[in-house]
């Protein structure tokens, strides 16, 4: 991410070599360690974005995370990546909370994502996504 999570701050998700940028949206609500909430729109559709929310609530004998997409567009890619999504995040948060450490899976995916970045969607090139010009 480029920029502190305060709310109404763009943010995006880019790669670790600058190049590429696979998410951009909007901070709606930071409030550590409790909830964050933001939107979510995937550069290579023209989806609209949607809002993802995380929570933390303490229970007895733990925590409880909880993963709350809303107006996800029906019939889209974007519905289907995040259908997928919110295991493979809940997952390796779970991994990180208790292990400091993504899952494997994780790491190797990340791994090859960098070393596939050149091959990445022209769309997905960082200069058509500065930060806070895709509101």
């Amino acid at each position: 991410m480029d920029q502190a999570l305060t709310q109404g701050a763009p943010y995006r998700m880019i790669s670790e070599d600058g190049k590429n940028v696979f998410v951009v949206g909007e901070v709606l609500e930071f409030e550590p360690p409790y909830r964050y909430v933001h939107t979510f729109k995937f550069t290579t559709t023209d989806d609209a974005p949607c809002k993802v929310t995380y929570t933390l609530q303490e229970v007895d004998g733990g925590v409880e995370f909880c993963l709350i997409t809303e107006n996800v567009p029906a019939g889209t890619k974007t519905e289907k990546s995040m259908a997928s999504g919110g295991k493979w995040i809940t997952e390796n948060f779970k991994a990180y909370m208790e292990t400091g450490k993504a899952t494997f899976g994780a790491r190797m995916m990340l791994g090859m994502m960098s070393l596939m970045s050149s091959m990445a969607p022209k769309v997905t090139k960082a200069e058509n996504w500065p930060l806070g010009t895709y509101k």
